[in-house]
């Protein structure tokens, strides 16, 4: 009995070293269904999610190649258009984009009104010349109007009716980076209305730089204001007319208006304003029938008229003011 006893004390003392093994082995096993479960529960969440993303973004990696190939062939278009261009509007010149060069007296940015120093003016877009010779823009403008007069003592006649007065074409050609010209052909009607075609200006220049450009063949005489800020053109003149003393030759004018010869222009800085000067040599005029005749093929027996201008152009508060002197031999 007594070993009956210690058999069953043994059994009940190993049923109670393994009640604490099982239980951790049944919260194991609880634990893992629990991750299981979880996992799966993840997996199924989680699965479609991903594959949407990656759907989503291969879906925007080929919309955005398609966008760079549409880019693409608009850049190829566009740089096979400006080629185009070039071709069509003449050879550019070396520099890059740097500042163009300042064009000579007459090709301004206003086709009506010429300045007539290369240091003054800026330079007129391209695209203003309607046509295109041999890649120089052709400029050009007329002037038409009405009159009404009871006593016109310049023409000695009374007038009245709708007029037509010139029509003016010039070229402003860029030969190099320094070398440049001026060509202005003028178609005006006269007192008797008949037409009449004069070489207003033909010159070559060279420029030097701002300080200095060297002109040879026929130019506007750099005297005074009026004749160099308004040429053939009346839309911006101050004055319906040209002043009579200063008209052109073939109108009554008592001064050369115009000249034959070497020219040389330029400006400096000089405070807060700009100092400017002018020399020109040519061939001296002759009056012929009462007009002045500015010897455009020469003389027989050469006599020069020579002259000089400095000016002073104001800035600042005094801007569009010019003062000089200017002397003609």
């Amino acid at each position: 009995m007594e070993s009956n006893r210690r058999r069953i004390g043994v059994r009940n003392r190993a049923r109670l070293r393994g009640a604490p093994d099982a239980s951790r082995r049944r919260k194991a096993q609880h634990w893992a269904q629990q991750f299981l479960i979880v996992a799966t529960f993840t997996a199924l969440i989680c699965g479609p999610t991903h594959t949407a993303v990656a759907q989503s973004d291969s879906e925007r990696i080929g919309e955005l190649e398609r966008k760079l190939e549409q880019s693409q062939q608009i850049i190829e278009e566009m740089a096979a258009r400006i080629q185009k261009l070039e071709a069509l509007g003449g050879p550019q010149q070396a520099g890059g984009p740097s500042a163009p060069p300042t064009p000579p007296p007459g090709a301004t940015n206003l086709p009506a009104r010429e300045t007539g120093h290369a240091h003054d003016v800026q330079p007129a877009p391209a695209d203003q010349g309607i046509i295109t010779l041999f890649g120089t823009p052709l400029h050009g403008f007329g002037d038409v109007g009405g009159v009404v007069t009871n006593d016109d003592h310049l023409l000695k006649t009374r007038r009245k009716g709708f007029t037509v007065s010139s029509l003016d074409f010039y070229l402003t050609p860029e030969f190099g980076p320094n070398v440049r010209g001026l060509a202005e052909l003028n178609f005006e009607v006269d007192r008797a209305g008949n037409v009449g075609v004069d070489l207003e200006r033909w010159q070559l220049g060279y420029a030097f730089g701002d300080y200095a450009t060297a002109w040879l063949g026929r130019f506007h005489t750099p005297f005074g204001y009026f004749n160099t800020a308004f040429h053939h053109g009346t839309q911006i003149q101050t004055a319906v007319r040209r002043p009579q003393f200063l008209d052109f030759e073939d109108k009554g004018g008592i001064l050369p208006v115009h000249t034959v010869g070497l020219w040389g222009t330029g400006g400096v800085a000089l405070g807060d304003g700009k100092l400017t000067y002018d020399l020109y040599v040519g061939n001296a005029p002759t009056i012929e029938d009462g007009e002045l005749n500015m010897n455009m093929a020469g003389l027989n027996r050469f006599q020069p008229s020579f002259g000089t201008t400095v000016g002073y152009t104001f800035r600042g508060a005094l801007e569009g003011l010019k003062a000089g002197l200017h002397w003609l031999h």
